[in-house]
């Protein structure tokens, strides 16, 4: 029985760590795999990654499923990043937009197997009016939603002796890039 469609009640014995209950995680993330781009070592989230340590806690060395190629479409200028191929379908983006920052910038589009995460009212990200304070970057937990690195370009301004350079410490992307909300 999975927990989310069952309520608790007095007297209830319950195993979470049975040779079935491990069997069913063991398999269920496996199919998840099935759907990620397994590219751990050149991702942004290697070893700060959830699912890359649920597959080592599970002892995921070989996936069985046949894996599902997802064409590569990432955002290029924006300074929110979005990589389809490391999308896990877990709406934690989601939910921590609608249901914290009020923002209601994702939501899901397709049906079935051909479900994901996209911009809700089928806009770009740049049409949303994402205010880009990083939630959902903070609590996507494999890499398919992250912040533009820019590092390459602020080690060649600081290089420049032709240019001043000033930091500045900011709780959110937009603050700190200086972008505007307005269209």
């Amino acid at each position: 029985m999975t927990a989310c469609n069952n309520e608790a009640e007095e007297g209830m014995e319950l195993y979470t760590n049975s040779p079935r209950v491990r069997r069913a995680r063991k398999t269920n993330v496996q199919l998840i795999l099935s759907q990620h781009d397994g590219e751990c070592t050149a991702c942004v989230r290697s070893g700060n990654c959830s699912l890359q340590r649920l597959a080592i806690d599970l002892g995921i060395v070989h996936v069985p499923y046949e894996k599902k190629r997802v064409p590569a479409r990432k955002t290029k200028d924006f300074p929110l990043q979005r990589d389809y191929k490391k999308y896990i379908k877990c709406m934690r983006c989601i939910q921590i937009c609608d249901k914290v920052q009020g923002m209601n910038i994702w939501d899901l589009s397709g049906t079935g197997s051909r479900t994901e995460v996209d911009v809700s009212g089928n806009r770009t990200i740049e049409e949303s009016h994402c205010a880009l304070c990083g939630q959902c970057i903070s609590h996507c937990p494999t890499g398919a939603l992250r912040e533009r690195d820019d590092t390459a370009k602020v080690f060649r301004a600081l290089a420049d002796p032709e240019k001043i350079t000033v930091v500045q410490m900011a709780p959110t992307v937009r603050a700190a890039g200086g972008y505007s909300l307005s269209a």
